[in-house]
C-alpha cells in the first residue's frame, strides 16, 4: 500500500464535502470517519474526518481484547469551519489480534473511526465490524448466515402501534413477520407481516457501505400493529423479527433510543415500549391503567411521598421461589409494608393480603411508595420499567437469587455494570467469590444470608415421618428445546437419553419398592408426556419442595435443585451424558470433577447403577454429602428469612438516612 500526501487527502476529502453536501450533513456530530489508510517509514497512517463541531480529539485509544490500550496521538493537519482533518499513525506494536479504536468521553468509553466513504483500500488483517461499521483489526471472519435487527422509534398511528426499525443481513432475504408474545406463555403469540425495503442510509451510513465492506444488505421495515391492547393481559411482550427460519430480537438503535422513547397512549390504555437491560432488546409493558390515572400517578410522583413499601416478586407470573417465602414472612411478622406483585390470572398462586396485579393503578402507585425491591430474577418483573418514568431515582435492590451459583455461568444479565443490586444474596462465602469475580461486586454488596425458600424445605423436610421411598428425576432445558413439535423432541438425543434413563430407573425402582416420580421443567413441561408411561407418577413443579422432602434420592442434568435437595440432606446423581456439547466443565464455577454435589452418570446403565448404591447406603452418616454441605451453604437452619428481612431493614434505613449502599449496616453479614 503506497504512501499518500497529505495534500491529496485533504483535496479528496474538499471534493466530496463539496459534492456531496446533503451526505456530509448526516454525518454523526459524535463520530470519526475514516478516509485512507497508507503504510510509510513511520507506520501505518489513517487519515481521519470530523465536523468541525466535533474536533479533534486529544487521544484515540487502541484496545486490544484482553491487553492493555495503546494511547494514540492525533496530529491536526487541516481545520476549517466545517470539518477536522487528522492523522493516526500505528507502529507495529500497536497492531495486535482483535483491537478496536475507542475515545473517553462523559466518563464512558465510545467505539469510533467509520467509514467516510466506499472506497478505502483497506490492508490485510484490517475490517469493518458488523451492523455498525466500526474500524477494527484481526477479529475472526465468519461465513455463517447472520442477521440483526435494531428499533428506531415506536409511536403510534390511527390508534395503533408502528414500529419503525432497520434489518442487516449477509444472506438472501425471504418473507418476514414481526411476532409478539406474552412473557413466559407460548400459547399467547400473534404475527404481522413485514415488508423489507433496501435501506439508502443506516446509522448514518450509506447502505451500500455494507455492501462493500462486509457483503451485507441493510433493509427497513415499517409494522402497524393490528393488536387491541385492551383486550391483552397486562404482562410483559416480547417482540421478535422472523425472517425465513431465523429469528432477532429488535436492538435499540442508537444509545439515544431509551431516553427518546415513552410510553403510549393506545386503546384506552397504555403501552410502554423499552429496551430490557439484561436481553438488550425491544420488549412492551402493557399497563392496566389509563391516561387519566397516568397523569395521577405523575402528579403524586412529584408530591413525593414516603419510600417505605418494599414489593416482592418473582416471574410476573409465578409466585413459588425465593421472594414468595420472604413476602409471606415479611407479611406474617408486619415490621414492613410489603407487597407482593404478579399478573391479575395468577393472584390465587399467592393468595391473602397485600397483593398485587402487575401494571395496575395500585401497583405502580405502591412503585411510587417503593424503597426496596426484593426479587429472584429481574428487578423489572416486579418494578416496572413505566415506573423509572415516574420517578428518576430508584428503589434499593435485593437480588434474592433462582439457584445456587455454581453450575452454570449464566450471570451476565446480574453484572454490576448493568446495575449493582444493593444486595446479592448467596448461601456460601465460596458463591460469593463467584459473585465477585462474574459481576464485578464489591464485597459490602454480598450477605451470605441463604435462600429464603430454604426455611419451609427443612421445617417440611423435618416434619416427615418414616423412610424416603420417592427417587425424583427432574430433567433441565436445553436452548431450542421449547421450540421443538412434539415430534422433534421424540426424535432429539435428550428425549433419547432420558427416556432410556427412566426405563432403567423404573426397573430398580420397582425391585426396590421405590416410587419413580417424574417433575418437568417448566420450559419443557408440554414435552413431559413423552416419559410419562415410564415413570410411576408426573409430579407439578409447584410442589417441589413437598417432593424433594419426601426424596429418597434425586437424578438431574444441571439443574440447581440438586443444590436444595443437598441442603436437606437428600443425594443426588448427575445425569450428564451431553457433558461435552452442554460445555459442562467450561460453563460451571466449580471444577465439577472434585466439587459436585454427587456422582455423575454418562449412561443410563450408570444412572441406575449409582441410584442402586445410593438406596444400599440409607440411613447410613454420608460423610461426602456433609461436606458438601459445609462446602455450599454458610448456614443449615431456617432462618435465612431472618437474616434477609435484616437486609430489607437494612436498605429501607440507608434510604431513609440518604446513605451510601457502601457503607454502614449493609456490610453487617457480608460474605467475608
Amino acid at each position: 500500500m503506497a504512501e499518500i500526501s497529505t495534500f491529496e487527502v485533504v483535496r479528496e476529502v474538499m471534493s466530496l464535502w463539496e459534492r456531496e453536501a446533503d451526505r456530509v450533513q448526516k454525518l454523526d456530530r459524535d463520530m470519526h470517519y475514516l478516509v485512507r489508510m497508507s503504510e510509510g517509514a513511520a507506520g501505518l497512517r489513517l487519515f481521519l474526518v470530523a465536523r468541525a463541531a466535533t474536533g479533534c480529539p486529544d487521544a484515540v485509544y487502541l484496545r486490544p481484547r484482553g491487553q492493555p490500550r495503546s494511547t494514540l496521538k492525533p496530529e491536526l493537519v487541516y481545520q476549517d469551519d466545517t470539518i477536522v482533518l487528522y492523522t493516526l499513525t500505528l507502529k507495529p506494536r500497536h497492531i495486535v489480534e482483535q483491537a478496536r479504536f475507542f475515545l473517553r468521553q462523559d466518563d464512558a468509553w465510545h467505539r469510533v473511526i467509520r467509514p467516510f466513504h466506499t472506497g478505502i483500500d483497506l490492508p490485510p488483517g484490517w475490517g469493518f465490524s458488523a451492523h455498525h461499521l466500526y474500524l477494527e483489526y484481526g477479529m475472526p471472519k465468519s461465513d455463517a448466515p447472520m442477521q440483526r435487527a435494531f428499533i428506531q422509534y415506536v409511536e403510534t398511528a390511527d390508534d395503533a402501534v408502528v414500529l419503525k426499525g432497520v434489518l442487516i443481513a449477509n444472506r438472501k432475504i425471504g418473507a418476514a413477520t414481526l411476532g409478539i408474545r406474552k412473557f413466559r406463555d407460548e400459547g399467547k403469540c400473534w404475527t404481522e407481516p413485514v415488508k423489507l425495503k433496501r435501506a439508502g442510509w443506516v446509522f448514518r451510513q450509506p447502505g451500500s457501505a455494507y455492501q462493500v465492506y462486509r457483503g451485507e444488505q441493510a433493509y427497513r421495515f415499517e409494522v402497524k400493529l393490528s393488536l387491541d391492547w385492551s383486550l391483552l393481559p397486562a404482562s410483559i411482550y416480547s417482540v421478535t423479527l422472523h425472517v425465513d427460519d431465523r429469528a432477532t430480537g429488535l436492538h435499540a438503535f442508537n444509545a439515544h433510543f431509551s431516553g427518546r422513547q415513552k410510553p403510549l397512549a393506545v386503546g384506552g390504555v397504555v403501552v410502554h415500549p423499552f429496551i430490557d437491560r439484561a436481553s438488550a432488546t425491544l420488549r412492551f409493558e402493557r399497563l392496566a391503567i389509563t391516561s387519566a390515572q397516568w397523569d395521577e400517578l405523575a402528579r403524586y410522583a412529584a408530591s413525593a411521598p414516603a419510600r417505605d413499601v418494599c414489593l416482592f416478586g418473582e416471574y410476573t407470573n409465578a409466585a413459588r421461589d425465593n421472594a414468595t417465602h420472604l413476602f409471606r414472612y415479611a407479611l406474617d411478622r408486619g415490621h414492613v409494608r410489603s407487597y407482593y406483585v404478579i399478573e391479575e390470572e395468577f393472584r390465587s398462586e399467592v393468595g391473602g393480603e397485600h397483593v398485587l396485579s402487575f401494571g395496575s393503578y395500585e401497583h405502580l402507585r405502591r412503585c411510587v411508595e417503593c424503597g426496596v425491591i426484593a426479587f429472584t430474577h429481574h428487578p423489572s418483573y416486579v418494578y416496572p420499567y413505566f415506573a423509572e418514568t415516574l420517578l428518576p431515582r430508584y428503589p434499593r435492590t435485593i437480588f434474592l437469587q433462582h439457584g445456587v451459583t455454581a453450575l452454570k455461568k449464566s450471570m451476565d444479565a446480574y453484572a454490576s455494570s448493568r446495575r449493582a443490586f444493593d444486595v446479592f444474596a448467596v448461601c456460601s462465602t465460596q458463591e460469593a467469590g463467584f459473585v465477585m469475580k462474574a459481576c464485578k461486586y464489591e464485597p459490602s454488596r454480598i450477605r451470605a444470608a441463604g435462600f429464603p425458600r430454604f426455611d419451609n424445605l427443612v421445617r417440611l423436610a423435618q416434619a416427615r415421618v418414616g423412610e424416603s421411598r420417592d427417587i425424583i428425576v427432574f430433567p433441565t432445558w436445553r436452548p431450542g428445546l421449547e421450540r421443538m413439535t412434539l415430534d422433534e423432541f421424540a426424535a432429539s438425543n435428550f428425549c433419547g437419553q432420558w427416556a432410556a434413563a427412566i426405563d432403567r430407573l423404573r426397573e430398580a425402582a420397582d425391585e426396590l419398592g421405590a416410587n419413580l416420580r417424574l417433575v418437568g421443567h417448566p420450559i419443557i413441561a408440554r414435552h413431559v408426556e413423552q416419559f410419562g408411561a415410564r415413570a410411576h407418577d408426573i409430579a407439578d413443579v409447584s410442589d417441589i419442595q413437598e417432593i424433594l422432602a419426601g426424596a429418597a434420592c434425586v437424578i438431574t442434568d444441571y439443574s440447581s435443585i440438586a443444590f436444595d435437595a443437598l441442603y436437606i440432606g437428600r443425594p443426588t446423581v448427575f445425569f450428564t451424558f451431553d457433558a461435552e456439547e452442554y460445555r459442562f466443565a467450561e460453563n460451571a464455577f466449580i471444577d465439577v470433577e472434585r466439587d459436585l454435589p454427587g456422582p455423575r452418570a454418562a449412561t443410563p446403565d450408570e444412572v441406575e447403577r449409582e441410584v442402586r448404591q445410593i438406596w444400599s447406603r440409607r440411613g447410613a452418616a454420608d460423610s461426602a454429602l456433609e461436606r458438601a454441605r459445609r462446602q455450599y451453604f454458610r448456614h443449615v437452619d431456617d432462618r435465612n428469612c431472618e437474616r434477609l428481612m435484616q437486609a430489607v431493614s437494612d436498605c429501607l434505613e440507608i434510604d431513609r438516612n440518604g446513605g451510601s449502599t457502601d457503607e454502614g449496616p449493609l456490610a453487617r453479614e457480608t460474605a467475608e
